[in-house]
């Protein structure tokens, strides 16, 4: 006789990037002991592994999502839901007093569903750089930085986020050309032109929570901003 099966929710969320709808099931046990396997590891290769993996086995969504190809805060996002979804909205984290004579840490409380992805006022992905000549640019990916190359020459993730490049006259596609040329055309910017592509990693949106708590050792009231993965998992 078949064992009977425990239905499992269904949930709905938008991406912050496109704002394409997402239908997940939260995880189970199976997904949660690779959760766990990842974090006991402290490996950020391993963790970026087992986020992968969860994600894939629960998104049920009628829409085509490839995992490797979401920018990094679409990843965080998603993951972050499925975890309040799967295990429970509130999480506690070891944050450390900002007050160098006691730095102790103190167990901080907070709820997963007010986290949410910040976008800075102003942040375009297309950047002038000269009168004729710009990019527009894409964002990172899950998949670009567990790339070895990237480890080794955070540099290159620059090549990999160029979409296209256009002039006047032309609108040339990045994956039309090779990664010698790709870093040729970066090499010839001057400082000022690099500093707009700099601007474009540091505004894009990312996943934040600022959490304010008094230290219960030293008193010191405390206001520290949360936004990697990892910090949501000590």
């Amino acid at each position: 006789m078949a064992l009977p099966k425990v239905a499992t929710p269904k949930y709905s969320l938008k991406l912050p990037s496109d704002g394409r709808a997402v239908n997940y099931r939260p995880f189970l046990v199976k997904e949660e002991k690779i959760l766990l396997m990842a974090v006991e590891s402290g490996n950020e290769k391993e963790l970026s592994d087992a986020v992968k993996t969860i994600i894939n086995n629960c998104i049920e969504s009628s829409d085509s999502i490839d995992v490797k190809t979401l920018p990094v805060f679409d990843i965080e996002y998603l993951f972050l839901n499925l975890r309040a979804k799967s295990v429970g909205e509130s999480v506690k984290l070891k944050l450390k007093c900002k007050n160098e004579k006691c730095e102790h840490e103190c167990l901080v409380g907070i709820n997963l569903s007010s986290v949410d992805v910040t976008k800075t006022e102003g942040h375009d992905n297309k950047i002038q750089l000269t009168d004729d000549i710009g990019v527009i640019m894409k964002y990172p990916t899950f998949g670009m930085l567990d790339l070895p190359d990237i480890k080794k020459n955070p540099l290159k993730v620059v090549n990999m986020c160029i979409d296209k490049i256009y002039d006047s006259k032309s609108v040339h596609e990045a994956k039309d050309s090779t990664d010698e040329e790709l870093s040729e055309f970066v090499d010839s910017l001057n400082h000022l032109q690099f500093e707009k592509i700099q601007k474009f990693f540091e505004t894009m949106p990312k996943m934040q929570k600022t959490v304010d708590f008094k230290c219960d050792s030293c008193l010191t009231e405390n206001s520290l901003t949360v936004e990697r993965l990892q910090d949501f998992f000590e």
